[in-house]
């Protein structure tokens, strides 16, 4: 009776934070990358083709070899954002017929904007899902919310929803959860299933291509090569076909990918602390509470360490698996760090396509803590989000270039924070937001509802330990 009381409250918590994301979020589909993604998707939908020269122009009417318009980004996100750009042309069909005077523009950047929320709240679910394998419910509940105030995560789902991060983050949890049950269930033909799906990831976004580090650990480690092969297999096909569209709108036998590579080289010479610990937008001044997650990685490694120590297998397992997946982002921050420039936009963005990993890290912090000690946990928490949402509000303000050479007293800075608490707790555009997306919400809010009914809590969870110290008997 109490666990259905205690998932009652948990659940209707959902709801009310879905309700909150719903009525602050900004209708106007801005972002880093912006109009280039919104481009793509009137291409697709209006013309037939991934040619924008006629949607997009920046500066002069510059065109490649094949008379395409020349861009390097993933655009693999209009597959997602298309079905919110057709349900706004059908509102706007419905709009013209009872003869509302609303521009059709507003409708698209209006759904296409919820559509960020949308993939942010299922990130959160399905992080949340994954994460209580290994954590208590409650430390998970506030691990999430606090990588979400603490990172630019919240940034760029409400203020710049226009942007492919979010929707990388959803595809990095869904990542995680495929690879934990390829490893217990590896066979062939999951391996293969396994590829497709990576395929699409790194179609979504460039930097997801570092997932394969999970693969080819447990593959080589296991040496099947039989597996290998399928895995290829599986995501060579999508794989051609962004070749050959990269051909068609350039000329050239590559992929966007191949662009990390170039700032790699380009880049070479830059000291990699400038982009982790510069005061204008540097990774870790803009969120500290990075510190908290590497302190996480840290008490990981202790563990795996002494795993020789620990008779529970269970445990040991679970220590390799965590260790595997967010090492990982250890390397990414070391990458990052080499590719991001202090300055360009709020130095996280990259990262908070690691949503679940940052999740789990923070939840390994907070976890068998003495009760003081959490408290202290909880109140170093508490100031990272508060000076997140500090350096993004001057961000947001543009004074933050003002402070290059200086910084004013932190009374006179926390002042700059008034400016930008309409755009996180204003209620905006909200006539809009009814009459458009709320058959959208309820829909959403009906899928939450069958992932719960159908699939239960735990019997959603692809790593099931416990199985598969049943299969190994």
């Amino acid at each position: 009776m109490a666990e259905d009381k205690n998932n009652i409250f948990y659940y209707f918590f959902l709801y009310m934070f879905f309700l909150y994301l719903f009525l602050v979020f900004n209708t106007t589909f801005t972002g880093p990358d912006q109009p280039i993604y919104y481009a793509y998707t009137q291409s697709v939908v209006e013309d037939g083709d991934l040619n924008v020269v006629n949607q997009f122009y920046r500066g002069e009417k510059v065109v490649t070899q094949t008379y395409n318009f020349p861009d390097q980004r993933n655009h693999g996100g209009i597959l997602l954002w298309i079905p919110f750009y057709i349900y706004a042309k059908l509102a706007y069909f419905l709009v013209d017929k009872f003869n509302i005077n609303i521009l059709f523009e507003r409708l698209a950047n209006c759904a296409m904007s919820f559509s960020t929320v949308v993939f942010a709240f299922f990130t959160m679910i399905f992080t949340y899902l994954f994460c209580k394998r290994f954590f208590p419910k409650k430390v998970v509940i506030w691990s999430i919310l606090a990588i979400f105030w603490g990172t630019p995560f919240f940034y760029y789902c409400l203020c710049e929803p226009g942007n492919s991060n979010i929707l990388g983050s959803l595809f990095s949890v869904i990542s995680l959860w495929f690879f934990s049950y390829v490893i217990v269930d590896s066979n062939k033909r999951n391996w293969f299933l396994y590829g497709l799906f990576f395929s699409i990831c790194v179609t979504i976004r460039g930097d997801l291509w570092l997932h394969s580090f999970f693969s080819a650990f447990f593959l080589l480690k296991r040496k099947n090569w039989g597996n290998i092969i399928y895995f290829i297999v599986g995501f060579i096909p999508i794989f051609l076909l962004r070749a050959i569209d990269t051909f068609l709108k350039t000329g050239t036998l590559h992929t966007e990918d191949l662009r990390y590579i170039r700032f790699l080289y380009y880049f070479k010479d830059c000291y990699w602390d400038n982009a982790l610990f510069n005061n204008y937008r540097g990774i870790f001044y803009t969120s500290p509470v990075f510190y908290i997650c590497l302190l996480g990685f840290i008490l990981i490694v202790f563990s795996v360490l002494k795993i020789r120590k620990n008779k529970n297998r269970e445990k040991e397992r679970q220590d390799v698996f965590l260790f595997i997946i967010t090492s990982y982002l250890v390397i990414k921050l070391f990458i990052i760090s080499g590719l991001h420039r202090p300055g360009a936009d709020l130095g996280a963005r990259f990262l908070i396509t690691e949503f679940p990993i940052l999740t789990l890290l923070c939840a390994q912090v907070l976890q068998n803590q003495k009760k003081y000690f959490l408290y202290f946990i909880n109140l170093i928490l508490a100031f990272c989000i508060f000076w997140n949402i500090l350096i993004i509000s001057e961000y947001f303000t543009g004074v933050d270039w003002i402070y290059i050479a200086g910084h004013p007293p932190l009374l006179m800075r926390i002042k700059n924070i008034r400016y930008i608490l309409f755009s996180f707790f204003g209620i905006k555009d909200l006539n809009l937001k009814l009459k458009l997306c709320l058959p959208l919400l309820l829909s959403a809010g009906g899928v939450v509802f069958y992932i719960r009914k159908v699939f239960g809590e735990t019997a959603f969870l692809f790593y099931n330990l416990k199985d598969n110290d049943a299969k190994t008997r």
